[in-house]
Protein backbone atom coordinates (compact mmCIF):
# COMPACT_ATOMS: atom_id res chain seq x y z
CA UNK A 1 0.00 0.00 0.00
CA UNK A 2 1.64 3.20 -1.06
CA UNK A 3 2.27 5.65 1.81
CA UNK A 4 0.20 8.97 2.17
CA UNK A 5 2.22 12.43 3.03
CA UNK A 6 1.66 13.64 6.60
CA UNK A 7 -0.48 16.60 6.97
CA UNK A 8 0.96 20.02 6.56
CA UNK A 9 -0.33 20.73 10.15
CA UNK A 10 1.41 17.92 11.81
CA UNK A 11 4.68 18.61 10.27
CA UNK A 12 4.39 22.62 11.67
CA UNK A 13 3.55 20.56 14.98
CA UNK A 14 6.47 18.33 15.06
CA UNK A 15 8.50 21.77 13.81
CA UNK A 16 7.42 23.64 17.29
CA UNK A 17 7.66 20.41 19.62
CA UNK A 18 11.34 19.60 18.32
CA UNK A 19 12.63 23.18 18.33
CA UNK A 20 10.85 23.88 21.80
CA UNK A 21 14.10 21.63 22.94
CA UNK A 22 16.68 22.28 20.34
CA UNK A 23 16.82 25.76 19.99
CA UNK A 24 18.21 25.57 16.28
CA UNK A 25 16.37 25.65 12.86
CA UNK A 26 18.74 22.38 11.28
CA UNK A 27 18.57 20.91 13.94
CA UNK A 28 14.53 20.40 14.59
CA UNK A 29 14.37 19.78 10.62
CA UNK A 30 17.16 16.91 11.00
CA UNK A 31 14.92 15.63 13.46
CA UNK A 32 11.72 15.95 11.61
CA UNK A 33 13.40 14.18 8.60
CA UNK A 34 14.54 11.45 10.88
CA UNK A 35 11.00 10.42 12.49
CA UNK A 36 9.69 10.86 8.85
CA UNK A 37 11.86 8.21 7.54
CA UNK A 38 10.79 5.92 10.46
CA UNK A 39 7.61 6.04 10.42
CA UNK A 40 7.21 3.90 7.30
CA UNK A 41 8.73 0.76 9.40
CA UNK A 42 7.74 2.04 12.45
CA UNK A 43 3.49 1.74 11.20
CA UNK A 44 4.70 -1.49 9.56
CA UNK A 45 5.68 -2.90 13.17
CA UNK A 46 2.05 -1.74 14.56
CA UNK A 47 0.24 -3.67 12.23
CA UNK A 48 2.16 -6.72 13.13
CA UNK A 49 1.35 -6.32 16.79
CA UNK A 50 -1.72 -6.20 15.47
CA UNK A 51 -1.71 -9.43 14.65
CA UNK A 52 0.56 -10.80 17.92
CA UNK A 53 -1.31 -12.68 20.73
CA UNK A 54 -2.66 -9.85 22.89
CA UNK A 55 -0.63 -11.01 25.58
CA UNK A 56 1.96 -10.30 23.81
CA UNK A 57 0.92 -6.31 23.28
CA UNK A 58 3.64 -4.64 25.64
CA UNK A 59 4.10 -2.03 23.02
CA UNK A 60 1.08 0.64 22.77
CA UNK A 61 -0.28 1.23 19.40
CA UNK A 62 -0.78 5.24 18.55
CA UNK A 63 -2.12 6.37 15.16
CA UNK A 64 -0.17 7.47 12.22
CA UNK A 65 0.33 11.15 12.87
CA UNK A 66 0.46 10.88 16.65
CA UNK A 67 3.45 7.59 15.87
CA UNK A 68 4.77 10.82 14.21
CA UNK A 69 5.27 12.62 16.68
CA UNK A 70 6.23 10.02 19.00
CA UNK A 71 9.36 9.78 16.55
CA UNK A 72 9.91 13.41 16.44
CA UNK A 73 10.23 12.59 20.31
CA UNK A 74 12.78 10.32 19.76
CA UNK A 75 14.96 11.81 17.22
CA UNK A 76 14.86 15.02 18.66
CA UNK A 77 16.30 13.30 22.12
CA UNK A 78 18.87 11.87 20.38
CA UNK A 79 19.82 15.02 18.41
CA UNK A 80 20.18 16.87 22.08
CA UNK A 81 22.10 14.29 23.56
CA UNK A 82 24.89 14.69 20.73
CA UNK A 83 24.88 18.10 21.04
CA UNK A 84 25.63 17.77 24.83
CA UNK A 85 28.29 15.03 24.18
CA UNK A 86 29.92 17.41 21.65
CA UNK A 87 30.24 20.14 23.57
CA UNK A 88 27.68 22.61 21.41
CA UNK A 89 27.75 26.11 21.21
CA UNK A 90 24.91 26.92 22.20
CA UNK A 91 24.32 28.16 25.50
CA UNK A 92 21.64 26.11 27.67
CA UNK A 93 20.30 27.60 30.14
CA UNK A 94 19.02 26.05 33.22
CA UNK A 95 15.68 25.41 31.79
CA UNK A 96 16.61 24.53 28.68
CA UNK A 97 18.26 21.55 30.53
CA UNK A 98 14.70 21.06 32.68
CA UNK A 99 12.99 20.95 29.01
CA UNK A 100 15.45 18.42 27.81
CA UNK A 101 15.63 16.22 31.32
CA UNK A 102 11.87 15.88 30.85
CA UNK A 103 12.37 15.32 27.12
CA UNK A 104 14.80 12.25 27.81
CA UNK A 105 12.50 11.22 30.84
CA UNK A 106 9.46 10.73 28.44
CA UNK A 107 11.70 9.43 25.29
CA UNK A 108 12.86 6.46 27.48
CA UNK A 109 9.13 5.38 28.73
CA UNK A 110 7.09 6.13 25.88
CA UNK A 111 6.50 2.44 24.81
CA UNK A 112 3.42 1.82 26.86
CA UNK A 113 2.20 3.63 29.84
CA UNK A 114 3.53 1.50 32.74
CA UNK A 115 7.44 2.80 32.42
CA UNK A 116 5.51 6.45 31.80
CA UNK A 117 3.69 6.41 35.32
CA UNK A 118 7.22 5.44 36.86
CA UNK A 119 8.81 8.00 34.98
CA UNK A 120 6.01 11.00 36.50
CA UNK A 121 4.81 10.25 39.75
CA UNK A 122 8.11 8.48 41.04
CA UNK A 123 11.16 11.17 38.89
CA UNK A 124 9.12 14.36 37.24
CA UNK A 125 6.85 14.21 41.08
CA UNK A 126 7.96 12.49 43.99
CA UNK A 127 5.31 10.73 45.26
CA UNK A 128 6.08 6.84 46.89
CA UNK A 129 6.25 3.35 45.17
CA UNK A 130 2.77 2.66 46.78
CA UNK A 131 1.18 5.68 45.11
CA UNK A 132 2.48 4.91 41.87
CA UNK A 133 1.57 1.00 42.12
CA UNK A 134 -2.73 2.56 43.73
CA UNK A 135 -2.64 5.18 41.04
CA UNK A 136 -1.41 2.57 38.17
CA UNK A 137 -3.23 -0.38 39.20
CA UNK A 138 -6.11 0.16 40.97
CA UNK A 139 -7.53 3.93 39.46
CA UNK A 140 -6.45 3.46 35.74
CA UNK A 141 -6.99 -0.17 35.78
CA UNK A 142 -3.23 -0.50 34.23
CA UNK A 143 -1.70 -4.64 34.37
CA UNK A 144 0.99 -4.17 37.07
CA UNK A 145 3.79 -6.36 38.99
CA UNK A 146 5.18 -6.48 42.12
CA UNK A 147 7.09 -4.00 44.26
CA UNK A 148 10.19 -4.92 42.82
CA UNK A 149 9.16 -4.53 39.01
CA UNK A 150 8.39 -1.10 39.95
CA UNK A 151 11.56 -0.47 41.18
CA UNK A 152 13.32 -1.64 38.60
CA UNK A 153 12.11 0.70 36.46
CA UNK A 154 12.92 3.32 37.82
CA UNK A 155 16.67 2.00 38.75
CA UNK A 156 17.22 1.83 35.09
CA UNK A 157 15.10 5.52 34.26
CA UNK A 158 17.34 6.84 36.95
CA UNK A 159 21.21 5.72 35.85
CA UNK A 160 19.52 6.36 31.99
CA UNK A 161 18.61 10.67 32.82
CA UNK A 162 21.71 10.32 35.05
CA UNK A 163 24.35 9.19 31.58
CA UNK A 164 22.49 11.19 29.73
CA UNK A 165 23.34 14.04 31.96
CA UNK A 166 26.46 13.24 32.97
CA UNK A 167 28.40 15.08 35.58
CA UNK A 168 25.14 17.55 35.55
CA UNK A 169 23.11 15.95 38.48
CA UNK A 170 23.71 14.90 41.80
CA UNK A 171 22.36 12.06 43.38
CA UNK A 172 21.18 11.25 47.11
CA UNK A 173 20.43 8.30 49.10
CA UNK A 174 16.60 8.34 50.77
CA UNK A 175 14.97 6.12 52.50
CA UNK A 176 14.53 1.99 51.29
CA UNK A 177 17.91 2.32 49.53
CA UNK A 178 16.18 4.68 47.05
CA UNK A 179 18.26 6.95 44.76
CA UNK A 180 16.52 10.44 44.10
CA UNK A 181 18.13 13.71 42.45
CA UNK A 182 18.39 16.69 44.13
CA UNK A 183 15.67 18.83 43.37
CA UNK A 184 15.30 22.57 43.39
CA UNK A 185 13.70 24.54 45.63
CA UNK A 186 10.14 24.32 44.89
CA UNK A 187 8.68 27.35 43.54
CA UNK A 188 6.10 28.48 40.74
CA UNK A 189 8.09 29.19 37.84
CA UNK A 190 9.71 25.53 37.32
CA UNK A 191 6.48 24.40 37.65
CA UNK A 192 5.07 26.37 35.19
CA UNK A 193 7.91 24.92 32.86
CA UNK A 194 7.35 21.65 33.56
CA UNK A 195 3.78 22.33 32.88
CA UNK A 196 4.34 23.57 29.68
CA UNK A 197 6.67 20.88 28.72
CA UNK A 198 5.12 18.00 29.69
CA UNK A 199 1.87 19.33 27.69
CA UNK A 200 3.88 19.47 24.80
CA UNK A 201 5.38 16.13 25.02
CA UNK A 202 1.90 14.75 25.31
CA UNK A 203 1.36 13.24 21.47
CA UNK A 204 -0.44 10.09 22.52
CA UNK A 205 -3.49 11.44 20.52
CA UNK A 206 -5.94 9.53 23.35
CA UNK A 207 -9.90 10.47 23.44
CA UNK A 208 -10.57 10.84 27.04
CA UNK A 209 -9.18 12.64 30.06
CA UNK A 210 -9.76 12.79 33.78
CA UNK A 211 -12.41 14.96 34.71
CA UNK A 212 -12.02 18.15 37.15
CA UNK A 213 -13.97 17.08 40.14
CA UNK A 214 -12.91 13.25 39.95
CA UNK A 215 -13.46 11.24 43.41
CA UNK A 216 -11.62 8.05 42.97
CA UNK A 217 -13.74 7.10 46.44
CA UNK A 218 -17.02 7.95 44.42
CA UNK A 219 -16.23 7.03 40.59
CA UNK A 220 -14.81 4.36 38.38
CA UNK A 221 -12.78 5.66 35.13
CA UNK A 222 -14.20 2.96 33.26
CA UNK A 223 -12.14 4.38 30.22
CA UNK A 224 -9.40 3.53 31.22
CA UNK A 225 -10.57 -0.34 31.76
CA UNK A 226 -9.16 -2.50 28.92
CA UNK A 227 -11.98 -3.97 27.07
CA UNK A 228 -12.65 -7.83 26.28
CA UNK A 229 -11.73 -7.29 22.31
CA UNK A 230 -8.34 -7.33 22.23
CA UNK A 231 -7.88 -5.10 19.21
CA UNK A 232 -9.13 -2.27 21.32
CA UNK A 233 -6.59 -2.45 24.46
CA UNK A 234 -4.57 -0.04 22.96
CA UNK A 235 -6.94 2.58 23.74
CA UNK A 236 -7.25 1.96 26.63
CA UNK A 237 -3.22 2.16 27.27
CA UNK A 238 -3.37 5.30 25.30
CA UNK A 239 -5.91 6.81 27.65
CA UNK A 240 -3.73 6.00 30.60
CA UNK A 241 -0.70 7.62 28.64
CA UNK A 242 -2.21 10.71 28.13
CA UNK A 243 -3.50 11.38 31.51
CA UNK A 244 -0.28 10.41 33.06
CA UNK A 245 1.62 13.12 30.99
CA UNK A 246 -0.56 16.00 30.75
CA UNK A 247 -0.41 17.90 33.66
CA UNK A 248 -4.04 19.31 33.79
CA UNK A 249 -5.20 15.48 33.45
CA UNK A 250 -2.20 14.35 35.80
CA UNK A 251 -3.62 16.98 38.37
CA UNK A 252 -6.99 15.73 38.06
CA UNK A 253 -6.27 12.61 38.63
CA UNK A 254 -3.70 13.31 41.73
CA UNK A 255 -6.50 15.68 43.19
CA UNK A 256 -9.56 12.54 43.50
CA UNK A 257 -7.17 10.53 45.46
CA UNK A 258 -7.58 11.50 49.25
CA UNK A 259 -4.79 12.19 51.37
CA UNK A 260 -1.97 13.00 48.22
CA UNK A 261 -0.50 16.26 47.85
CA UNK A 262 -1.42 17.96 45.03
CA UNK A 263 0.49 17.44 41.58
CA UNK A 264 1.87 21.29 41.61
CA UNK A 265 3.28 20.83 44.84
CA UNK A 266 5.11 17.54 44.43
CA UNK A 267 7.02 18.10 41.30
CA UNK A 268 10.59 16.67 41.92
CA UNK A 269 12.92 18.88 39.12
CA UNK A 270 16.29 18.36 39.29
CA UNK A 271 19.26 20.61 40.16
CA UNK A 272 21.66 20.79 37.38
CA UNK A 273 25.36 21.54 38.47
CA UNK A 274 26.79 23.93 35.91
CA UNK A 275 29.99 25.34 34.84
CA UNK A 276 28.77 28.57 36.78
CA UNK A 277 27.44 26.51 39.60
CA UNK A 278 24.22 25.34 40.51
CA UNK A 279 20.99 27.32 40.41
CA UNK A 280 18.38 25.85 43.20
CA UNK A 281 15.70 28.72 42.11
CA UNK A 282 14.83 28.83 38.61
CA UNK A 283 14.93 33.31 38.47
CA UNK A 284 13.08 32.75 35.08
CA UNK A 285 12.76 31.23 31.22
CA UNK A 286 14.61 33.65 28.99
CA UNK A 287 13.04 31.63 25.92
CA UNK A 288 9.39 31.27 27.16
CA UNK A 289 8.17 34.19 25.06
CA UNK A 290 11.09 33.34 22.35
CA UNK A 291 8.79 33.21 18.87
CA UNK A 292 10.46 29.96 17.25
CA UNK A 293 11.66 31.19 13.23
CA UNK A 294 9.74 29.38 11.05
CA UNK A 295 11.83 28.08 8.20
CA UNK A 296 10.58 27.95 4.70
CA UNK A 297 7.16 26.07 3.64
CA UNK A 298 9.06 24.56 0.96
CA UNK A 299 11.31 22.79 3.60
CA UNK A 300 8.24 21.39 5.47
CA UNK A 301 6.65 20.30 2.85
CA UNK A 302 9.64 18.15 1.51
CA UNK A 303 9.80 16.43 4.75
CA UNK A 304 5.78 16.19 4.75
CA UNK A 305 6.31 13.97 1.39
CA UNK A 306 9.41 11.75 2.92
CA UNK A 307 7.07 8.73 4.34
CA UNK A 308 5.35 8.45 0.42
CA UNK A 309 8.72 8.80 -1.04
CA UNK A 310 10.44 6.35 1.48
CA UNK A 311 7.67 3.97 0.92
CA UNK A 312 8.26 3.81 -3.09
CA UNK A 313 12.00 3.52 -2.96
CA UNK A 314 11.34 0.64 -0.05
CA UNK A 315 8.93 -1.04 -2.34
CA UNK A 316 11.80 -0.93 -5.20
CA UNK A 317 14.60 -2.00 -3.25
CA UNK A 318 16.58 -5.22 -5.11
CA UNK A 319 18.82 -6.36 -2.55
CA UNK A 320 22.04 -5.99 -2.14
CA UNK A 321 24.80 -4.16 0.57
CA UNK A 322 23.01 -2.39 3.71
CA UNK A 323 24.39 0.11 6.46
CA UNK A 324 23.76 -0.32 10.09
CA UNK A 325 22.66 2.96 11.86
CA UNK A 326 22.19 3.32 15.40
CA UNK A 327 20.61 6.77 16.57
CA UNK A 328 21.69 8.30 13.77
CA UNK A 329 25.20 7.20 13.68
CA UNK A 330 27.06 4.69 10.72
CA UNK A 331 28.58 1.69 12.30
CA UNK A 332 29.05 -0.73 9.51
CA UNK A 333 28.09 -1.44 5.67
CA UNK A 334 27.18 -5.06 5.41
CA UNK A 335 26.57 -8.05 2.99
CA UNK A 336 24.20 -10.67 2.19
CA UNK A 337 25.52 -13.92 3.80
CA UNK A 338 27.45 -13.13 6.63
CA UNK A 339 27.31 -12.37 9.95
CA UNK A 340 28.25 -9.20 12.15
CA UNK A 341 29.60 -8.16 15.63
CA UNK A 342 29.25 -4.48 15.45
CA UNK A 343 29.19 -2.12 18.94
CA UNK A 344 27.09 1.19 19.83
CA UNK A 345 29.46 3.95 19.92
CA UNK A 346 27.91 5.40 23.17
CA UNK A 347 26.49 3.80 26.46
CA UNK A 348 22.40 3.92 26.74
CA UNK A 349 19.47 2.02 27.61
CA UNK A 350 17.60 2.64 24.27
CA UNK A 351 18.87 2.25 20.89
CA UNK A 352 17.32 2.79 17.33
CA UNK A 353 18.57 0.82 15.28
CA UNK A 354 18.49 1.54 10.82
CA UNK A 355 18.85 -0.42 8.05
CA UNK A 356 19.70 1.79 5.83
CA UNK A 357 20.00 1.12 1.61
CA UNK A 358 20.16 3.16 -1.40
CA UNK A 359 17.88 2.57 -4.17
CA UNK A 360 18.12 4.93 -7.73
CA UNK A 361 20.82 6.90 -6.14
CA UNK A 362 18.55 7.78 -3.38
CA UNK A 363 18.96 6.77 0.42
CA UNK A 364 15.93 4.53 2.11
CA UNK A 365 15.58 3.33 5.43
CA UNK A 366 14.96 -0.29 5.15
CA UNK A 367 13.62 -1.31 8.24
CA UNK A 368 13.94 0.50 11.83
CA UNK A 369 13.62 -0.68 15.51
CA UNK A 370 14.37 0.02 19.24
CA UNK A 371 15.79 -1.29 21.59
CA UNK A 372 14.72 -0.42 25.08
CA UNK A 373 16.65 -1.93 28.40
CA UNK A 374 14.52 -0.34 30.50
CA UNK A 375 11.32 -2.76 29.47
CA UNK A 376 12.54 -5.12 27.44
CA UNK A 377 13.21 -8.58 28.21
CA UNK A 378 15.65 -10.78 26.58
CA UNK A 379 12.53 -11.94 23.87
CA UNK A 380 12.50 -8.04 23.27
CA UNK A 381 16.23 -7.90 22.78
CA UNK A 382 15.79 -9.79 19.37
CA UNK A 383 14.27 -8.70 15.86
CA UNK A 384 13.77 -9.72 12.54
CA UNK A 385 13.47 -7.52 9.73
CA UNK A 386 12.33 -9.06 6.36
CA UNK A 387 13.43 -6.57 4.01
CA UNK A 388 11.74 -6.17 0.18
CA UNK A 389 13.91 -8.10 -1.83
CA UNK A 390 12.96 -11.41 0.80
CA UNK A 391 16.23 -11.38 2.34
CA UNK A 392 16.08 -11.26 5.96
CA UNK A 393 17.98 -9.07 8.85
CA UNK A 394 18.33 -10.69 12.39
CA UNK A 395 19.58 -9.05 15.11
CA UNK A 396 20.16 -9.90 18.97
CA UNK A 397 21.44 -7.11 21.07
CA UNK A 398 23.54 -7.73 23.94
CA UNK A 399 24.08 -5.95 26.99
CA UNK A 400 27.26 -5.14 27.62
CA UNK A 401 29.01 -2.15 30.08
CA UNK A 402 27.75 -1.65 33.46
CA UNK A 403 24.56 -1.41 34.80
CA UNK A 404 24.56 2.37 34.79
CA UNK A 405 26.34 2.81 31.35
CA UNK A 406 25.17 -0.21 29.67
CA UNK A 407 26.59 -0.82 25.99
CA UNK A 408 24.66 -2.54 23.10
CA UNK A 409 26.76 -5.26 21.17
CA UNK A 410 24.24 -6.33 17.71
CA UNK A 411 25.07 -9.79 16.67
CA UNK A 412 23.36 -9.18 12.61
CA UNK A 413 23.25 -12.21 10.54
CA UNK A 414 22.13 -10.83 7.55
CA UNK A 415 20.64 -13.90 4.69
CA UNK A 416 21.96 -16.19 7.34
CA UNK A 417 20.83 -17.43 10.67
CA UNK A 418 22.09 -16.58 14.00
CA UNK A 419 24.71 -18.83 15.57
CA UNK A 420 25.50 -19.51 18.89
CA UNK A 421 28.94 -18.77 18.71
CA UNK A 422 30.31 -15.87 21.15
CA UNK A 423 29.08 -12.37 19.78
CA UNK A 424 32.47 -11.02 20.14
CA UNK A 425 34.76 -13.46 18.62
CA UNK A 426 35.78 -12.97 14.98
CA UNK A 427 36.65 -15.55 12.88
CA UNK A 428 36.09 -15.25 8.86
CA UNK A 429 32.03 -15.30 8.74
CA UNK A 430 32.39 -12.16 11.54
CA UNK A 431 33.13 -8.28 10.53
CA UNK A 432 33.74 -5.78 13.23
CA UNK A 433 32.88 -2.35 12.96
CA UNK A 434 35.70 0.34 15.12
CA UNK A 435 35.19 -1.43 18.54
CA UNK A 436 35.52 1.80 21.46
CA UNK A 437 37.61 1.08 24.70
CA UNK A 438 35.16 1.26 27.16
CA UNK A 439 36.05 0.43 31.08
CA UNK A 440 33.69 0.27 33.93
CA UNK A 441 35.15 3.15 35.92
CA UNK A 442 35.40 5.26 32.92
CA UNK A 443 32.81 7.04 29.87
CA UNK A 444 32.36 5.66 26.53
CA UNK A 445 35.00 7.62 24.03
CA UNK A 446 32.99 9.45 21.73
CA UNK A 447 34.10 9.28 18.23
CA UNK A 448 32.43 11.24 15.22
CA UNK A 449 31.59 9.54 12.05
CA UNK A 450 32.98 9.88 9.16
CA UNK A 451 29.59 9.93 7.11
CA UNK A 452 27.30 12.49 6.49
CA UNK A 453 24.11 12.31 8.58
CA UNK A 454 22.39 9.71 6.34
CA UNK A 455 18.97 12.47 7.29
CA UNK A 456 19.96 15.69 5.01
CA UNK A 457 18.74 16.02 1.74
CA UNK A 458 21.14 15.24 -0.87
CA UNK A 459 22.55 18.14 -2.24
Amino acid sequence: MREAPLPIGIVVKAYLLSYCFLRDQQDALEALRKAARRLGPAVARQCKRMASQPKKRTITNLERNNLYLALVIDATDEIAARERRAGSSMILTPADYIRQFLLHAVHISREHSLPLAVAVTRIIHSYKGDVTKRLYEEILFGSGRGDYGYREIKQKQTASLDLSFKGLLRKKRCANNEDRFEAMVSAGLHVDLAHRTLEMLTVWGADYAVPAGFLASRMKLEAMRDSDNPDETYLADRRRMENLSHPAHFGNLVAGVDGLLSARKSYSIPLFYLPDGPHPDLTGDVRAEEKPPMPDESALLEIANVPAEQGTLRESWSGGEVTVYVDGLALQSIISGRRYALRNRHAGFVAAVEIWGECGGADVVLDAITFNLIEDGPAGLIAGMLLADGSEVKIQAIVRGTDDAPVLTLRIAYGVALDDADPNAADRDTRFALVIPFTPKGPVKDVKPKSRDPSAPRS
